[in-house]
């Protein structure tokens, strides 16, 4: 026989802007659900932002804090799943419409049970938290097919970053429209597509400057930058300096950090 599914507590609160919760963990799962409002949470070393209809999936014996921004209504609620157990990592959704309105509801139904405990309420909220696991089930499971999805995304950009690419026949390519793609992709990678792909161009660039046979303009071609004026804007608005003076960084400093040097660079300059 399965052990029951057991509430520990469930609990509302009215946090006002600058209310800050410090760091805590439970045995149980629990659930935080931020009805209204703004502010960060950090879970297990991981920062998250906030907003209306925001959930929080926190494993067992996982440390998390709370800040708040502006007034937030958060209801959260821990119980134990016994063998009816959820994925072993944390996860945080932003507004999943539908889906994050179910799990409120529920909530609320649990919460509402547990003030009037009327007869056979217990019975109610075990079959109240068990339809809330296969909800957070479902949720998990689409995380874990949009992950695999975005992780064979970053796997061909990094395998081509000097290629052309149609990030809305990428997104169509694997099922999903460009919004909803360029959404998925942010938050896992925390950042957009064409910003993501950038970066890879700029590592790319580096590791090509690094032979001073090769002419600048090449370089970029082979990174995929339209011309090398562009070349040249964009390696410089993420380096700080220009493609011809961090080969000569990299050329005349074999043994030194290149980033560093930069640095260096910049204190001389702003003296």
């Amino acid at each position: 026989m399965s052990k029951t599914v057991m509430l520990n507590t469930i609990l509302r609160f009215y946090h006002s802007p600058g209310d800050y919760v410090m760091p805590a963990k439970h045995s149980g799962i629990e659930l935080v659900f931020y009805r209204k409002g703004t502010g960060t949470t950090i879970i297990d070393g991981i920062l998250y932002e906030y907003g209306p209809n925001s959930l929080a999936v926190i494993q067992p014996d996982t440390t998390h804090d709370e800040t708040t921004i502006t007034s937030s209504d958060v209801l959260f609620c821990i119980f134990d799943a016994g063998e009816e157990t959820v994925s072993g990592e944390s996860a945080f959704y932003r507004d999943k419409g539908m889906v994050t309105a179910d799990i409120y509801d529920l909530m609320c139904r649990i919460e509402s049970e547990m003030k009037l405990k009327q007869i056979h309420y217990e019975e109610r909220v075990n079959l109240l938290l068990r339809e809330l696991l296969i909800v957070i089930r479902r949720m998990e499971d689409q995380r874990t097919d949009s992950r695999g999805i975005i992780n064979y995304v970053k796997r061909l950009l990094s395998e081509n970053p000097g290629h052309n690419v149609d990030f809305h026949i990428i997104a169509e390519s694997v099922g999903y429209s460009y919004d909803r793609f360029r959404h998925l992709f942010r938050e896992q990678t925390g950042v957009s597509p064409s910003q993501y792909l950038l970066n890879l161009r700029i590592a790319e660039a580096k590791k090509l400057l690094e032979n001073e046979l090769l002419p600048i303009s090449r370089v970029g071609m082979l990174c995929g930058f339209q011309n090398v004026s562009n070349f040249v804007t964009m390696f410089h608005k993420k380096t700080r300096v220009t493609p011809m003076q961090y080969r000569k960084l990299v050329i005349e400093n074999p043994e030194r950090d290149v980033l560093s040097l930069i640095g260096e660079e910049d204190s001389r300059i702003n003296r």
